[in-house]
């Protein structure tokens, strides 16, 4: 249970940071990293047998691919505004939130034998999030122009 709780935070930190649209913004970007834990939450919430969790595997590799475009987007905007800043800390009660949620949801999956090795392999794989905005947040400072 201490792996899904660090894959929490990891997935909740992956989901704050997140290639930029005109639209984008760090508060936009959060709130979708937002929906993301809720989506991963919601397919927690529904497996009720093996099919069930099988269903809940593709879901969380979606919402993967989801978390890695919105951390690549992320890393294309420039620095938040004290503004930004605000407004995203207040959405962090929400990760939060939704974080107990997911606990709660993984405890009763572990508690009745449906927190199969796949999905435990998919949770799991959430946490590569972080290393591939690392290393995408790493070519992209080496792509930057030195300073004079």
């Amino acid at each position: 249970m201490n792996n899904t709780v660090a894959f929490i935070g990891l997935g909740a930190a992956a989901c704050i940071t997140a290639p930029a649209f005109a639209q984008d913004t760090h508060t936009s970007l959060t709130k979708q990293s937002v929906a993301c834990m809720q989506e991963i939450t919601a397919a927690m919430d529904k497996v009720t047998d093996e099919p069930g969790a099988a269903a809940a595997v593709e879901t969380v590799k979606k919402v993967h691919e989801k978390l890695v475009d919105l951390g690549k987007r992320q890393l294309e905007l420039p620095g938040a505004t004290p503004q930004e800043q605000a407004q995203i800390a207040a959405q962090m009660v929400e990760i939060q939130k939704v974080s107990g949620e997911l606990v709660k949801s993984l405890a009763r999956l572990k508690k009745e034998n449906l927190l199969t090795p796949d999905l435990q392999k998919a949770l799991m794989n959430l946490q590569s999030v972080q290393t591939e905005l690392a290393q995408a947040s790493k070519a992209k400072a080496a792509q930057a122009e030195p300073f004079p």
